[in-house]
């Protein structure tokens, strides 16, 4: 008699919490709008408390639903937001690259989000938002420089995204990679969940059970 250890992983269906912080006027729901149901809307309003919105990702032939909450930048709701991270697989932080101080509230949102994370590990990113204004001479002088924004992201260990919510660019790109990264982050995990089974010399499985064992 002997045993053979092999891992099985099925996976039809995975809920993933995303919640969206950052300054007011950044166009946090202009991304959530555009990646829900690919519009822009020029007349959106401030969001009060929090908004929610569900993606369908499909990978792997996995159904991925990625549940997003687009919560309020004002300062009055700010003390809100850590009460929607309860649960959250992923925190993303949003800044205009036409804003300095949209980017310099970067840190408090990452503390805010330390703090008050129930998750030990937190998949970040780093999202700078209006890429299409990048060009745009009115802007010149106060444009984020890209690879300051990256140097912000590794300092906060969060991937980074450039995006326009008004033509659409890199949107779809980024929700894929969201659902894609905690996919892989899953497959990973249920690799500790190893079946061993025992079995005969005419290879008739006998018994088996399902045991945690280190990578």
């Amino acid at each position: 008699m002997g045993q053979v250890k092999f891992t099985l992983i099925i996976m039809n269906h995975l809920d993933v919490k995303i919640v969206i912080v950052g300054s007011t006027d950044v166009g946090k729901t202009c991304i959530v709008n555009r990646a829900c149901n690919d519009i822009f809307d020029l007349e959106s309003k401030p969001t009060a408390g929090a908004n929610y919105s569900n993606i369908i990702e499909f990978i792997e032939n996995t159904e991925i639903s990625l549940q997003i909450w687009d919560t309020a930048g004002q300062e009055r709701y700010r003390s809100m937001a850590p009460m929607y991270y309860h649960g959250a697989a992923a925190q993303i932080i949003v800044y205009s690259i036409i804003d300095e101080s949209s980017f310099k509230a970067i840190d408090d949102w990452y503390q805010n989000i330390t703090q008050s994370s129930d998750s030990g590990k937190i998949n970040l990113y780093l999202i700078g938002n209006k890429s299409d204004l990048i060009d745009n001479p009115k802007y010149k002088d106060s444009i984020v420089p890209r690879d300051k924004a990256l140097q912000k992201a590794e300092s906060i260990n969060a991937q980074f995204f450039e995006v326009s919510a008004l033509t659409g660019e890199g949107i779809k790109e980024l929700f894929h990679f969201v659902a894609a990264n905690y996919y892989e982050n899953s497959v990973e995990e249920n690799k500790s969940r190893t079946i061993v089974a025992e079995f005969d010399l005419n290879e008739k499985v006998l018994n088996h059970h399902v045991a945690e064992f280190p990578l």
